[in-house]
């Protein structure tokens, strides 16, 4: 114990003797404990003044490397790399300054406190330059000229320090870290409590640069409060599988240094600046935004009140899909070969069409004889052979495109159209699409052509599916398909061609893998009715040899088939075009591959595609493939060769309808452009409360244009008027909207790039289907360039004078209303009344409101001055 005593003894009187001496040189020594960089991402670094775009700086956790560039930090004016975080009130800097290399000898390099990040900022900074000289400087005044306190002697390695304690400012240096030596006066610099801190390095020539090393990095400030969270949020734009989301500066007392942002609760970027994308989003359900602002201590914000993206992209993969159901046409197909069989026939429930698909694990079980069978055991018994979808009255007759829209055709013409009419039949109801004349049980490839080109997330959709999705397609009644002179690029701008075409919103999508271990779930859907479109290299199609021969088994009917020509493979680009799979037939024999003259099971199957070559392609506009041509390697070593590639590409995409589907309320607008490329449409909503949406949907058909004319293409290139409509029905039902409220229901207008071209808005209304009312915006036209504009207006599903909310205007509806005018009352019964009561649309209530009520009561009026406003 007496050792140690002594021991310590004589550190102490040491350090006491080193404090004497160094006071008497006129120094003064100080120690003090802190932390070094809590975390990199905290740290943001600027070119100040004309610094050189090559100039960076790079964080570690133990290290801060500054590559900078400027004229210099000096005179009234600075210019120079800052590597730097926010802090509040009294605050300290140390580090070590490792090497610092530049050809310029007036280069410096250290640690400053400044006020802004503005070049002529007061400012505290020491700094090593490359003349081997140590120098405190500092600017009190903003604008001012910049004085050096001290120069002394030094050269890296070397330890500095800069204090901060109210207004006064220090400076300090060592040689180890421990023992330090004031260097200077103290300085008094009227800064505000929020200042910048970190690492600054100048080449004093913006063409060159100073690199300096920072290590052993001690920081030192106080901050226990977190910054309020982020305000404003809202979504720029979409573009799927991500999307750009910009926010107001966060609140905070030294300031956020960096926002979080999340997705439906998963951390997808961290930015430092209030506008950022959002990457990698699953856009198969609603999606939820949030921010969260975090300062340089670490402190997190709350999160910001959630936004939404409600997304259609209900993307279903092969991967997803457990089993398929039987819908009535499946069942009635696989009775009547059980029948054949003399088989006991299947005791079911048909789902209806567009409930086939399953994607979870319920047992997908049937009743045979009293007894409950898994459906996959009946499959493999009864699958009919054979089945062809293309005599149904629901798919329409084999037409011809005219331009590069192959896609659409299968797509919209042939499977859509297939699919809207297989759901109105099995629901009762009529689509005979085969022989319609009107064009009104057929849907348009020039409608979805001109908007569908919406990114996918998937990689193997394409675009149109989100066009289907959230906006339907209009009928070759509204949107003729016809030579537009433009390749088919001239856009519908017709209200009502996009009304309608929302009455036909297609519910989900998805994909089946197009190879020989997908099979049989091919045929269960195509014996469910469905068509299925796929890509293919049709123009590199390789014809078999010989024709289909006839099966010698007598109870074959295979008579349609034999002696016509069929495909096996692509030699070559298996891409280029789109093709509709319409039926199969098990038993075609189509090739004695190996001369034994008997039918074996790799030499039967052929499958029936549609095309849109019109009816002089192929057989009346079809065409066959063998079974082996969905093979990825063929059943056959001869025909494997480098060139050979499967006619199914990737997969067979098919898609649903919604079932019996009315739009509730449609967002109606009037927008000019002269470049339809540029246009960003958003519609939304929110609580009253609320001045910007808290949900929005983007829908593809018109934020994706491919075209950079105006909508019709006109000659002179000038903007043009477009009529949209877009449905805004999702809003209700994914978040229950209570109907006896009133929301507010937005539309942004935005366009994508700030060049002379704007986008105007020149009209917006709320249409109500269901009860053929309006709310109508009555501001100014919008007009923007390279930004966004939002309108609103406020709709309530309340009954105009129908204060009591009974659905009726009577005697006691008038009477509450005069009751409120003399006083007696303060509110009425309903949510909504206030608005319900307010007849006239003047913003009062009163004994006018009650005239009016009286003069409908009486039959006088059947619609009140209000609902003439909208």
């Amino acid at each position: 114990m007496k050792k140690r005593l002594k021991k310590a003894s004589i550190v102490l009187a040491l350090a006491v003797l080193v404090q004497c001496m160094m006071f008497n040189l006129g120094f003064e020594t100080i120690q003090a404990g802190a932390v070094g960089i809590i975390n990199k991402d905290y740290w943001n670094y600027r070119n100040i003044g004309n610094a050189n775009e090559y100039s960076t700086a790079d964080v570690f956790t133990d290290k801060v490397i500054v590559a900078g560039s400027g004229s210099g930090v000096f005179n009234t004016e600075d210019s120079f790399t800052y590597s730097y975080i926010p802090v509040n009130g009294d605050c300290t800097i140390q580090a070590r300054i490792v090497s610092e290399s530049s050809t310029d000898a007036l280069a410096k390099a250290g640690l400053m406190i400044r006020e802004s990040l503005d070049t002529d900022s007061k400012n505290a900074f020491i700094a090593l330059s490359k003349s081997n000289q140590i120098q405190y400087q500092y600017r009190a005044m903003t604008g001012g000229a910049t004085a050096s306190d001290a120069s002394i002697s030094g050269n890296a390695p070397v330890y500095l320090k800069l204090t901060r304690v109210g207004d006064s400012f220090e400076a300090f240096m060592s040689t180890d870290g421990t023992n330090w030596t004031k260097t200077g006066n103290t300085q008094t610099i009227a800064m505000g409590s929020k200042v910048y801190l970190g690492f600054a390095s100048t080449s004093t020539d913006p063409n060159k640069l100073c690199t300096a090393r920072f290590e052993n990095i001690d920081i030192e400030y106080t901050d226990n409060t977190p910054p309020l969270a982020p305000t404003n949020l809202r979504v720029v734009y979409e573009s799927q599988p991500s999307c750009q989301l910009a926010w107001d500066e966060a609140s905070d007392d030294s300031g956020a240094v960096l926002y979080e942002i999340y997705s439906n609760g998963s951390l997808k970027r961290i930015t430092h600046d209030c506008k950022s994308i959002c990457p990698n989003i699953d856009f198969k359900n609603t999606v939820d935004l949030c921010v969260v602002a975090v300062d340089a201590k670490g402190n997190r914000s709350p999160e910001n009140s959630t936004i939404k993206i409600v997304s259609q992209n209900a993307l279903i993969s092969s991967a997803d899909v457990t089993n398929i159901r039987l819908n009535s046409i499946g069942l009635e197909r696989m009775n009547t070969k059980r029948q054949q069989q003399n088989k006991p026939l299947v005791e079911a429930d048909p789902v209806q069409v567009g409930e086939e698909i399953m994607t979870d694990s319920t047992p997908n079980n049937v009743i045979v004889q009293g007894n409950s069978v898994d459906l996959n055991t009946i499959y493999a018994e009864s699958l009919p052979s054979s089945v062809d979808n293309s005599t149904l009255q629901c798919f329409p007759r084999i037409d011809n495109q005219i331009y590069g829209d192959c896609v659409i055709w299968s797509t919209g013409y042939y499977t859509m159209t297939h699919m809207v009419g297989l759901a109105k039949v099995n629901a009762g109801g009529q689509w005979d699409a085969k022989n319609d004349t009107t064009g009104s049980k057929v849907f348009s490839p020039k409608f979805a052509f001109s908007v569908g080109n919406a990114p996918s997330s998937t990689g193997l959709m394409t675009g149109v599916y989100k066009t289907y999705l959230d906006s339907g397609c209009a009928t070759l009644a509204d949107a003729p398909y016809i030579n537009d002179g433009v390749d088919g690029f001239k856009l519908s701008t017709d209200l009502d061609s996009w009304e309608n075409a929302i009455n036909y919103r297609m519910d989900k999508y998805g994909y089946i893998d197009a190879n020989e271990n997908s099979l049989e779930r091919i045929k269960q859907l195509l014996n469910n009715g469905y068509v299925m479109s796929f890509d293919t290299g049709t123009y590199n199609f390789m014809q078999y040899p010989n024709v289909v021969l006839d099966n010698p088994d007598p109870a074959v009917n295979d008579d349609y088939a034999v002696g016509k020509h069929f495909f096996y493979m692509v030699d070559g680009v298996n891409s280029g075009h789109q093709m509709t799979l319409v039926g199969y037939d098990d038993n075609i024999w189509w090739g004695d591959v190996n001369g034994d003259g008997i039918p074996q099971p790799e030499e039967k199957g052929l499958f029936k595609i549609a095309n849109s070559w019109g009816s002089n392609y192929g057989y009346d506009g079809f065409v066959y493939v063998n079974y082996d041509s969905i093979y990825r390697n063929s059943q056959f070593s001869q025909f494997n060769s480098s060139t050979r590639m499967p006619i199914f590409k990737d997969v067979l995409e098919w898609m649903t309808p919604r079932r019996d589907y009315v739009p509730q309320l449609i967002a109606e607008f009037t927008v000019s452009h002269a470049k339809a490329d540029q246009l960003r449409i958003a519609v939304g909503y929110s609580d009253m409360d609320k001045n910007m949406p808290e949900a929005y949907f983007f829908p593809g058909s018109l934020n994706y244009l491919s075209h950079t004319e105006p909508f019709d293409f006109n000659v002179d290139g000038t903007a043009c008027d477009g009529n949209f409509a877009v449905d805004m029905t999702d809003f209700i039902t994914k978040f229950n909207l209570d109907k006896s409220k009133r929301y507010k229901w937005y539309l942004m207008v935005g366009d994508n790039e700030e060049d002379g071209s704007p986008v105007t808005l020149k009209s917006f209304r709320v249409h109500d289907k269901i009860n053929n009312k309006y709310s109508t915006y009555r501001g100014p036209e919008l007009q923007n360039d390279g930004d966004n504009s939002y309108v609103s207006v406020d709709y309530s599903w309340a009954l105009v004078g129908d204060v009591d909310g009974n659905g009726i205007i009577d005697d006691a509806d008038q009477l509450l209303i005069v009751d409120y005018s003399l006083g007696y009352i303060n509110d009425f019964p309903v949510e909504d009344d206030m608005w319900a009561a307010d007849v006239n649309g003047d913003g009062i209530i009163n004994m006018i409101d009650s005239a009016f009520i009286r003069k409908y009561i009486l039959g006088q009026i059947n619609i009140f001055p209000k609902q003439q406003l909208n």
